[in-house]
């Protein structure tokens, strides 16, 4: 009488007739009813087992599931179902290559030997886990232990292998003064003029032309601008983008009073992109004037 053999989902896997030795089957020898040196084929089997299949080849008959020692990498594998066929994995599902591995399922990691990243898989694509080397964000310079820290791909800050920060290189525009030695006046409170320094410093390669600031890099600007203020009326400063006003603005009123000084400080976080330009207005009621002297304005990358 044949014995069924079946997988362990019960699934049929082979009639065994007696008398018989099937080594095709599977990678055991699956024995029938009174086959002689039975014994011999069972405890090979066993040997099998113990190793793991251990071999340079992979197991010819293998069965979903099934675990081979591969001796020429020196890893365990497992037989498992691929997105098209059948394929031997590493069971912690990590690849060591220069190519993306095929087979992949979601959740598999892949770590790309020639970029020195892990990769995990999606179920569609391979999705960078790290280091970022991207222009943007967090830049490791392959072979040392270096960082660069970007924003839109200009370095702001920089740590070497010894652990050693940098003075972050920020964008700055400082710049103090007026139309050269005159005052600072307009015809009426609703009526706005640029605001021109007379003297400018820069850094990291931003550039100001008559009173106009163009934004080097994406980010966050911090703008100040403190100012004095004198005559009986009224005095007016607003940061603009773009000539469109921010929402960042002051205004002294001196009620009348000619003879007083007052500060007029304006400033605050403007968010602008690449390409755009910052400029300060300003304007006063007539007989009313903001001083060329003691004044400073700068803009700041901050973010």
């Amino acid at each position: 009488m044949p014995y069924y053999l079946t997988k362990t989902n019960g699934d049929a896997l082979v009639t065994l007739e007696d008398g018989t030795l099937d080594t095709t089957t599977a990678d055991l020898a699956l024995v029938g009813k009174n086959y002689p040196t039975y014994g011999l084929n069972l405890n090979q089997n066993f040997v099998k087992l113990l190793e793991n299949f251990s071999n340079v080849d992979e197991p010819a008959a293998p069965l979903l599931g099934q675990l081979w020692y591969d001796s020429t990498n020196k890893k365990i594998k497992l037989y498992r179902e691929g997105a098209d066929t059948n394929v031997w994995v590493s069971p912690c599902m990590i690849t060591e290559s220069t190519s993306a591995p095929s087979d992949s399922r979601q959740g598999d990691l892949w770590f790309d030997t020639g970029s020195e990243q892990l990769k995990v898989y999606s179920g569609t694509v391979w999705i960078t886990v790290g280091p970022q080397t991207t222009s943007t964000g967090l830049l490791r310079i392959a072979g040392t232990n270096s960082f660069i820290v970007q924003i839109s791909g200009n370095t702001v800050l920089s740590v070497d292998a010894s652990g050693n920060l940098t003075a972050p290189t920020k964008p700055i525009v400082q710049a103090s003064g007026l139309y050269g030695s005159s005052n600072f006046t307009t015809a009426s409170a609703a009526t706005f003029s640029l605001w021109r320094p007379l003297t400018i410093t820069t850094d990291a390669g931003t550039n100001f032309s008559a009173g106009t600031f163009t934004v080097p890099v994406t980010g966050k600007y911090r703008v100040h601008i403190n100012a004095t203020t004198l005559g009986p009326g009224v005095s007016n400063l607003r940061w603009r983008v773009n000539d469109v006003d921010y929402g960042i603005n002051g205004t002294t009123n001196h009620n009348s009073q000619s003879g007083y000084s007052m500060n007029l400080a304006v400033g605050g976080i403007i968010y602008a992109t690449a390409g755009q330009l910052i400029t300060l207005v300003g304007s006063t009621d007539s007989g009313t004037y903001i001083s060329y002297q003691n004044n400073s304005y700068s803009i700041e990358l901050v973010g």
